[in-house]
């Protein structure tokens, strides 16, 4: 580990802090979560796929995500506890889990067109969705 760690590039570096709301950086310009999902939502039906409702779901998501980080030591340490006596909250989490999995299932699902359109998009979309379910 300590060789691993002696050698690699970005060890002696900061953890990058990932934002929806420039994901990636395309030719100096700052590129977002929704600006991705709404390119993706456009293009992959004019290519004869499904309807992916992308953007619409990432908006909801990050409205409910907003909300809810407020509350995310609670929610991770003592979930339960804490939601016994809150149902409007415990909707809300609710909510957010099954967006959250819903959109990442449609993306899953229509990787391979997506990858077909712009494999970096693609992945970025794909890598990008997991390291904010981490956050």
């Amino acid at each position: 580990m300590e060789l691993a760690l002696k050698h690699h590039l970005h060890a002696d570096r900061e953890p990058t802090k990932l934002s929806p709301d420039a994901i990636t950086v395309e030719e100096g310009q700052n590129r977002s979560m929704l600006e991705m999902l709404e390119a993706f939502d456009r293009e992959i039906p004019a290519s004869g796929g499904p309807e992916l409702n992308l953007a619409q779901r990432w908006r909801r998501f990050s409205e409910l995500r907003t909300a809810l980080i407020p509350n995310l030591d609670y929610l991770v340490h003592f979930a339960l506890a804490w939601l016994a006596g809150k149902p409007a909250l415990a909707a809300q989490v609710e909510e957010y889990l099954l967006l959250s999995g819903g959109i990442y299932r449609t993306v899953q699902e229509n990787y391979n067109a997506m990858t077909n359109l712009s494999e970096g998009w693609a992945r970025t979309v794909l890598e990008g969705l997991l390291a904010l379910a981490a956050c």
